[in-house]
């Protein structure tokens, strides 16, 4: 049981709350951390315990921490890796593993911290059996989660026909796509505030424009890949997919395996063939990684 207690402060409410549900799964980290988006809301759950430590932005410290003799046990985030004299801080756009290695060196923690694995990505396709690609793709999330648990499934088609679970917000994949944008080196923790909960396993809702797939560039295609793979609280990530080219290609080649769904219609049967045949052709070793799921449509 964890006794001691870590609250984390920041503007950004969804990257405190990602980081801290990513803190508190992690059996090795010795604190419970608590999300808060203002020192008002800090106080507030403050009067019902005492934090050992407080993960506060670096922005709210300047003017928190001069009033009130909380120095010495806050460490500050902040946005940019600059060193501050005389003042603990942490570089919060880094990967949530060297934030928690960190705060536990900062704490004085002699234990270390497991290498995690990297979670294995798995791509479903379909040539053209589209609604037989959309339920085998949420059914393999199901028994994955049933069979081993830790599983992501990420929505990446242009016209989802499949959304379970609701999100007030509309985020998903659309907003991760502006992020990418803005940002292409980040550590995956702006991913983590996207993730929900599924009916039974955990999802990133798709796009809410269609263009918004079409314009990924290589770069942040291959962002998008490096940012996944640093969720390495998850043991399979899933990718639903229902577009081809360079992209595609692009996942294709970091994906373990790919999933290719074959429904009943004959016609289904020699799209398959032929873009099987299509995969020898480019001599990259996609054909070794395909599995073609025969499904009967009903």
């Amino acid at each position: 049981m964890k006794e001691r207690m870590l609250a984390i402060i920041d503007h950004d409410g969804r990257y405190a709350k990602a980081l801290s549900d990513y803190l508190n799964r992690q059996e090795e980290f010795p604190f419970l951390s608590s999300a808060y988006s203002s020192v008002a809301e800090y106080l507030e759950g403050a009067r019902q315990k005492q934090d050992d430590m407080i993960l506060m932005e670096s922005a709210i410290a300047e003017e928190y921490c001069d009033n009130s003799g909380y120095d010495n046990v806050v460490i500050r985030l902040t946005d940019t890796r600059r060193d501050l004299p005389e003042l603990a801080w942490i570089y919060k756009f880094q990967s949530a593993q060297k934030i928690m290695r960190e705060v536990m060196i900062y704490a004085g923690e002699k234990g270390t911290v497991a290498a995690a694995e990297t979670p294995e990505i798995v791509t479903v396709f379909s040539c053209r059996s589209a609604r037989e690609r959309s339920l085998y793709a949420r059914d393999y999330c199901r028994r994955e989660q049933e069979e081993a648990g830790d599983v992501l499934f990420v929505d990446l088609e242009m016209f989802p026909g499949e959304v379970p679970g609701e999100n007030a917000e509309g985020r998903g994949m659309s907003e991760l796509i502006f992020q990418l944008k803005q940002h292409p080196d980040g550590d995956g923790m702006y991913i983590r505030s996207l993730i929900e909960d599924g009916e039974a396993y955990r999802q990133i809702r798709p796009v809410q424009c269609s263009m918004d797939l079409l314009e990924l560039t290589e770069e942040e295609t291959a962002a998008l890949i490096r940012q996944l793979r640093t969720l390495q609280e998850y043991r399979v990530i899933v990718l639903e997919i229902d577009f081809y080219g360079e992209r595609a290609l692009q996942l294709f080649r970091e994906s373990s395996r790919i999933r290719l769904v074959e429904g009943a219609d004959p016609g289904d049967g020699r799209a398959v063939a032929f873009f099987r045949e299509q995969l020898v052709r480019m001599r990259q070793g996609f054909e070794q990684k395909v599995e073609v799921i025969h499904l009967d449509g009903g």
